[in-house]
């Protein structure tokens, strides 16, 4: 199919393991109408290994603690990440689109990579990243926006105050 080439930028490795996030894309887009969608993207577990040709293959990961090989994949992942966007927008150009990690680098083989590679400081900072983000076309931005944007907790919260009713109140972040 060609959205689900274009979504992995040809990479047929990365098309057979996440072919399931490429059908659930795939019949996404081509849904009518009003819709909630909750797409899975289980990319940035392991295995790794998985790259845009722009990035040297290493070898999958066997307990060695170098990060190649996850950094590459990681910048595939967020340029797969964007074309979904993309797909998405050309089904839908006012679709709402979220993205939301729900946990850091977490596990002794990441800790003992992120240490060896960027110092054992450095540990706690990538467990405590999660990659959020919200899209949202400016006609349907209202003032009560901003407090999703500040917390990544806010952002179901500011969905249904907005689409549903008011029902929540928002999380006050400490700056």
């Amino acid at each position: 199919d060609a959205q689900i080439d274009r979504l992995f930028d040809g990479n047929e490795v990365a098309i057979r393991y996440y072919e399931g996030l490429a059908q659930s894309l795939n019949e996404t887009v081509q849904l009518s109408g009003p819709k909630v969608v909750i797409i899975h993207n289980l990319m940035l577990h392991l295995p790794y290994g998985i790259q845009n040709a722009d990035y040297e293959r290493g070898p999958w990961p066997d307990g060695e603690t170098d990060l190649p090989d996850f950094e590459g994949h990681y910048l595939y992942t967020l340029d797969v990440l964007e074309r979904m966007t993309q797909l998405v927008l050309e089904s839908d150009p006012n679709a709402i689109i979220i993205v939301q990690g729900d946990h850091g680098i977490h596990g002794e083989w990441y800790e003992n990579a992120i240490s060896a590679r960027f110092g054992a400081d450095a540990v706690v900072s990538f467990q405590d990243s999660t990659l959020s983000g919200i899209r949202v076309p400016a006609d349907e931005q209202d003032a009560d926006l901003v407090n999703a944007l500040e917390s990544p907790r806010n952002i179901s919260r500011w969905l249904v105050n907005r689409f549903v009713g008011q029902n929540y109140e928002y999380v006050q972040t400490d700056d």
